[in-house]
């Protein structure tokens, strides 16, 4: 056995290879990470926070997240002369001096521009010449190396400049190569390797060091470079060696530079220091030795082969220390590594899958793989060995689940599939399931767990034969499953051998307490008392800490139990845990637990809350950034070693820390703006958007950003300083004037859309990668400028126009009042006239009535005499004369009625087809006498021999003789008067009849023609050819007018004027005609519209019914007249006009028995200039038009208030306007109707909607204004747009019996009818069906001819009796 051990060991060391674990971690950044080139001559940290690299390909500045690019660019002159970046130094104003290939540049940090006129910017402070070499202090003093002249110092507060040159001695003569500050003054080395060190105070040699220009010689001349270290000590390299001097002692440090040179001999490149004192060398392909001067210890780093954290390249050229302790390397080849002791926490050791880690007592680790059976490994100096795999000492298996090291120095081994293997001193047992040769065994192949308790017994957990103890010594297996001992499952996943004696079993079903001593088994789903359940039942781990807290691992979250208090506490990732999947756990040294997940590691700090006594938590989560591997942990595969160190295994291989010696940052970030995006596109300063510069200046330095209203989408960059991990550096910000509260994220950018305008501020602050910030804040000023009608002008426009308005508004105001007041004098003025001639027509009226009846009484009996006298030529002479002035002075009585007729109700035309030609002319030849009278030529002539039309003969007679009464009368003796009569055609196409009356008398003067035709104008000019009063003139207007026509006077050639009338030619047609209507008052009528009936019914004059033509003719003569003298009681008026009447007319008409309608006159508004309306125009009253406009939305209840609330607002002189959601059932219905009474509804059967309009008139006056003409149309409208409805209208009872009643009832219809017209049913038959009567009176419902035939014959019979129409029209006179 000895021989066999001896064997085994040296087998084991013949496998080792050497694994070192460098606490040296670095992170790299490369040309993939945006870097330029990566061949990196310098490294600087300007004083906003930026990383700047200078490459052989040109300059990169690092916000931690974003490389920014610039390179040469021979079309602008302020980009980079060449791409070779040397060095980079930044200068008092927070520009950069970057030497390059062909000289040095300025970079302007504000404008991001680069300055090459570097010479013009020296001479300025007076400094002549090309610098070869720019050092800039710590106090920002400025040194200018001028090859051939020496040094200058330019001191930028000051701005004084003192030359220390070669010619003045005060320097002394060579090439200087290098330029730093040390605690003593300025230090200067030479090509030669001369020292010189100047007094910063009186800028004069305090010290010069030449001991090496004799050891080298003069032959030997090269670049040196300086570096002065925290102790003072001077390090002085070339590509000829490095020294170390030390001006304290003034020696040099040789015993230094021979440890270094001992190492390598190789050139060395760069020299830092780190925080902790150590000396960094940089070599030309040997790497990095870090030396620590107090020891002299010497560890070098070197780059490994697939080793990511390990050096990159092994040239290094620059070696820079940042203020956040960051040591950043630049190389030849591989870009920069930089290294920080917080960057990485964790170490990594790439072995393979690790499936569980043991240590023994000599402090090895054994490490199970899932792949290559177990690893032998030293963690002190990283040799490793495989297990052997040779003869019958092989493992059966390579998935090694559990390994165990027993107190008796035993290594016990848990497959899957192999069994329980046991390695004694290199002996190998196998235990496993169904042996023949032993009684018992094994209970399944499959071993997860392994525990020992106190007596050396070792207790196996199995996936599906539940527990077993095994006893070493005698290799007895003792079984606890679910059937012997009542365990909650037999698949078994961890066992955890707990300080009171128990054995806690994690099952696939939950956990299992078993008593060593008494072997009773306790099955827990969660706590004993049931009022809390374990997240998950399939348990991956259970752990007892020091505290007896057992710790139960699951796939859906970490389960803390507390046996003692019977208490549960469920940490999943709400409660800061990095995963729901647990797979170990362990307690280090400090009491804290380690959680391995499937994401991570979660460090779970407990504490008691002192006022509860209970049990808190706190916890950290670190991931791949930290430097754990990229994958999850494996299932139980965590161990703390006796050295207090944690190893993690995965599928890569080890994660190795020691909780005390992780490094935090505890550097609090500061934060920097770095890019502007307007729409998603970067805004670059200087450059020009929409007109106008947005950035002046670079971002991080901009006082405000100024926007317009339309730039409200943007976005803000920013960065951290915090290289160490910028990739979990989160930020919190908030934008004043939008929310206040502060919001977090992890991305360095936050976007804006439709802002309001207006002033804002942007807060930014930072939180590293370990939780710690400040409260230092980045603050950027963001202003929205409002569109023009927003903007303080528009506002002080807004004003003025404010002003001006309410000046303008009172000046209309008192204007309106002043034109208020001037309209009442006008009206009152007018009210007067009007009065004064009413009063005159009254008088002149009552005058007449006076006159005609003596005129009368005269002219009938002069009549008698004249026939019997007729052979008395003198006395018929004499009676001539009385009965021509008689007749005369009738006349003017006569006009003076025919005005009263037109002031009470107007004229109606009676027309008839006659030719009209020969009418004129019968009127001229009457005049033939009087003309010859007086000398005067009157002249007859018509283009057209005979013309057939429709005219009243009694008005055109009217017309005819006051215009030729006129012309005769005020034409001189010998003058002449032509009537001339032809066909015209008029404006609109129609033929119109033009009557010509040319006299040569004294004519008219312009400003009088309009007014000639007004009632009672006269002139002062008694010879103006107007007739007295102004009566005839007027009537003849009036008349003219009611044919439809027009007429005009105009001058004539050479003297007197000409009356031009135009009449429109209107022929007899079987069709209705339109008979129109004209307003004859001249009194004025405020408020009140015209109501026009175009269209009415046609009949005949004879009254004959057709039933092939049922549209007639039906007029009433002298209607508005009579009922207006019938109102007033005036009936004796009315008999004696209508007796005078008669006696005027050579043939009188008889009125036909038939009553006819032929028109409603109603007022209408003087100001109108077309007195003839020959259509209803519908007037848009802004409170009828909504009432309108609302009426199809409303139901009837709504319909019934609204239009009984307009119409009669409108119409004072109704008493009632009824719009009724059912017929009256006493008067609308049969009572013995077929299978129906009088109680029933109409509508319900009857198939009508029970809609209707009915009006009752108070005073019988049938007037309406337009408005409410219009209103009923509409609504009538409504009514008849459903077949199913009807309109009806009332009439008296007394109608059969009153004849005045019976004109009030044929307007009544009238209007019916028309209202039915102007709905569009015009051409339709319009039926007329008699409803019930009752002692109030007829009902006649109006009904289209269409909608009366698809009732059916109970519907006819409810609805009423279809009229003829000759019953029609007699049945209500």
């Amino acid at each position: 056995m000895g021989i066999r051990k001896k064997c085994l060991i040296i087998t084991l060391l013949c496998f080792s290879s050497l694994m070192y674990a460098s606490e040296f971690m670095f992170k790299h950044l490369e040309v993939k990470d945006g870097l330029s080139n990566n061949q990196v001559l310098d490294i600087f940290k300007d004083s906003e926070g930026f990383m700047w690299f200078a490459t052989a390909s040109g300059l990169n500045r690092y916000d931690g997240c974003q490389m920014t690019l610039f390179r040469s660019n021979n079309a602008d002159p302020a980009s980079l002369p060449d791409n070779y970046i040397k060095s980079i130094q930044e200068d008092y104003k927070g520009n950069l001096w970057i030497l390059t290939g062909v000289g040095y540049v300025i970079y302007n940090s504000e404008s991001e521009t680069f300055d090459r006129e570097v010479h013009a910017w020296l001479c300025e402070v007076g400094i002549d010449g090309t610098p070869a070499l720019v050092y800039i202090d710590h106090n920002k003093n400025m040194w200018f190396y001028i090859k051939g002249k020496g040094c200058y110092l330019y001191i930028p507060e000051s701005q004084l400049l003192y030359p220390l040159l070669f010619d003045t001695h005060q320097l002394p003569e060579g090439d200087i190569t290098d330029i730093v500050e040390c605690s003593k003054g300025i230090l200067l080395v030479y090509n030669t390797g001369r020292l010189v060190c100047l007094d910063t105070r009186t800028n004069e040699i305090k010290w010069q060091q030449d001991d090496l220009v004799g050891e080298l010689g003069t032959d030997k001349q090269g670049i040196f470079t300086l570096f002065v270290d925290r102790d003072n000590d001077i390090w002085m390299y070339s590509p000829l060696g490095i020294w170390v001097y030390n001006p304290e002692q003034e020696k040099w440090l040789s015993w230094l530079t021979n440890i270094i040179k001992r190492r390598s001999h190789n050139m060395v490149r760069a020299v830092s220091q780190d925080k902790q004192g150590r000396i960094w060398i940089g070599t030309d392909q040997d790497g990095i030795d870090i030396l620590d001067k107090k020891t002299g210890e010497v560890r070098q780093l070197r780059n490994k082969t697939g080793d990511e954290r390990s050096l990159q390249n092994n040239t290094v050229m620059v070696l820079y220390e940042d203020s956040s302790e960051t040591m950043w390397v630049g190389t030849y080849k591989k870009g920069i590594s930089y290294f920080n002791e917080c960057a990485f926490k964790f170490g990594a050791e790439y072995i393979g899958d690790i499936s569980c880690i043991e240590e023994d007592k000599e402090g090895y680790v054994w490490l199970g793989t899932n792949d290559v059976g177990i690893i032998y490994w030293n963690s002190v100096t990283g040799n490793r060995a495989a297990f052997p795999q040779k003869g019958t000492d092989k493992l059966i298996t390579d998935a090694i689940v559990c390994i165990l090291k027993a107190s008796d120095g035993k290594l016990w081994i848990g497959t899957l599939g192999g069994g329980l293997i046991c390695y004694d001193n290199g002996r190998i047992i196998h235990y496993k399931k169904n042996i023949p040769e032993r009684q018992n065994s094994l209970a399944h192949n499959n071993v997860l767990a392994l525990a020992e308790d106190k007596q050396g017994i070792i207790w196996i957990g199995t996936l599906g034969g539940g527990v077993q103890s095994l006893n070493p010594k005698t290799g007895l297996f003792t079984t606890y499953n679910t059937t012997s001992a009542g365990l909650i499952s037999d698949y078994v996943s961890s066992l955890c051998m707990g300080k009171e004696g128990s054995l806690w079993i994690g099952t696939v079903q939950g956990l299992s307490e078993l008593d060593i001593e008494t072997k009773k088994v306790v099955n827990l789903e969660g706590t004993k008392s049931g009022k809390e359940y374990f997240s998950d039942q399939n348990i991956s781990q259970v752990y007892e800490d020091s505290r007896g807290l057992i710790w139960i691992g699951t796939c859906e979250g970490l389960n803390v139990y507390n046996p003692k208090t019977d208490e549960l506490i469920i940490l999943g990732v709400e409660q800061g845990v990095s995963s729901p999947i647990i797979s170990g756990i362990v307690e280090d040294g400090n009491e804290n637990i380690w959680v391995t997940t499937a994401r991570g590691i979660t460090n779970v700090i407990p504490a008691v809350d002192l006022k509860t006594g209970r049990y808190i938590f706190h916890s950290c989560v670190y991931d791949d950034k930290d430097g754990l591997q990229n994958s999850g942990f494996n299932l139980r595969s965590i161990k703390k070693l006796s050295s207090g160190e944690i190893l993690m295994g995965g599928l890569y291989g080890i994660n190795r820390f020691r909780p005390d010696d992780i490094k935090y940052n505890k550097k609090c970030p500061s934060v920097m703006f770095t890019r502007l995006f307007l729409f998603n596109e970067e805004v670059g300063v200087g450059e020009e958007y929409e007109g106008r510069v947005i950035l002046d200046k670079a971002l991080n330095k901009v006082d405000q950003i100024k926007l317009s209203y339309e730039q409200n989408m943007f976005s803000v960059q920013f960065a951290s300083d915090n290289y160490i991990l910028p990739e979990k550096t989160e930020y919190a910000y908030k934008l004043e004037g939008f929310n206040e509260g502060w919001m977090t994220t992890a991305f360095g950018k936050v976007t804006y859309t439709n802002l309001a305008p207006g002033t804002y501020m942007l807060k930014v602050k930072a939180v590293n990668s370990d939780g710690y910030g400040g409260d230092e804040e980045a603050s950027l000023k963001i202003v929205i400028y409002p569109p023009f009608w927003r903007s303080v002008w528009a506002y002080v426009v807004y004003s003025l126009l404010l002003v001006a308005v309410l000046i303008l508004g009172r000046y209309w105001i008192l204007r309106g009042e002043r034109d208020k007041f001037k309209k009442q004098q006008i009206k009152q003025e007018i009210e007067r006239n009007q009065e004064k001639a009413d009063m005159k027509l009254k008088f002149f009226t009552h005058v007449g009535h006076e006159l005609r009846t003596p005129l009368t009484l005269i002219i009938s009996p002069l009549e008698t005499l004249m026939k019997e006298y007729q052979s008395d030529a003198v006395l018929m002479d004499k009676l001539n004369i009385v009965q021509r002035n008689a007749v005369r002075l009738l006349n003017l009585v006569n006009q003076l009625l025919d005005f009263r007729k037109i002031d009470v109700n107007g004229y109606y035309l009676s027309l008839s087809d006659d030719d009209i030609i020969s009418c004129i002319h019968t009127i001229c030849d009457s005049f033939i006498s009087l003309s010859e009278k007086k000398d005067i030529s009157l002249i007859f002539h018509s283009a057209v021999p005979s013309l057939n039309m429709l005219f009243d003969g009694d008005k055109m007679r009217e017309v005819m003789m006051n215009l030729l009464s006129n012309a005769l009368k005020f034409t001189c003796n010998g003058g002449r008067v032509d009537v001339s009569v032809g066909l015209v055609e008029g404006q609109d196409s129609r033929e119109m009849l033009e009557i010509r009356v040319v006299d040569t008398g004294v004519g008219i003067k312009e400003e009088n023609r309009e007014r000639i035709f007004e009632r009672f104008y006269q002139v002062d000019n008694p010879d103006m050819n107007i007739s007295d009063g102004g009566g005839g003139l007027s009537i003849v207007r009036d008349f003219v007018t009611l044919h439809d026509g027009t007429v005009n006077v105009m001058d004539n050639t050479p003297v007197g004027c000409v009356f031009v009338i135009h009449i429109p030619v209107k022929r007899s047609e079987s069709k209705p005609t339109k008979i129109e209507q004209v307003q004859v008052t001249d009194k004025p009528v405020e408020d009140i519209s015209t109501l026009q009936i175009p269209e009415f019914y046609m009949a005949s004059n004879a009254g004959e019914e057709s039933e092939e033509e049922p549209n007639h003719i039906i007029t009433i003569e002298g209607l508005e007249e009579d009922i207006r003298r019938l109102e007033s009681g005036n009936t004796e008026e009315i008999a004696e006009e209508k007796t005078l009447a008669r006696a005027e007319k050579d043939t009188s008409k008889s009125v036909s028995e038939d009553v006819k309608l032929s028109r409603m006159v109603v007022p209408m508004d003087d100001a109108s200039d077309d007195v003839v309306v020959r259509a209803v125009e519908r007037a848009e009253s802004p409170r009828i038009a909504t009432v309108r406009n609302d009426m199809t939305q409303m139901t009837p209840s709504e319909l019934r208030k609204a239009f009984r609330k307009t119409f009669l607002s409108e119409n004072k002189h109704l008493s009632t306007f009824q719009i009724d959601d059912r017929f009256d059932v006493a008067s609308d219905m049969t009572v013995n109707a077929e299978g129906f009474t009088s109680e029933r509804d109409l509508s319900e059967a009857g198939g009508i909607r029970p809609l209707e309009i009915k009006i009752k008139f108070r005073n019988e006056d049938a007037a309406l204004s337009r408005d409410n003409y219009n209103l009923l149309t509409e609504y009538a409208g409504i009514v008849l747009s459903n077949p199913t409805r009807a309109v009806q209208v009332s009439i008296p009872q007394s109608v059969t019996t009153d004849s005045d009643a019976r004109k009030l009832a044929a307007r009544r219809l009238a209007i019916v009818e028309q209202v039915l017209r102007d709905n569009g049913i015009s051409e339709q038959r319009i039926l007329p069906v008699l409803s019930q009567r009752d002692e109030e009176g007829l009902v006649l419902r109006m009904i289209s001819l269409d909608q009366y035939e698809t009732l059916t014959k109970q519907q006819k019979d409810i609805f009423g009796d279809t009229v003829s129409k000759k019953t029609y029209r007699s049945m209500s006179w």
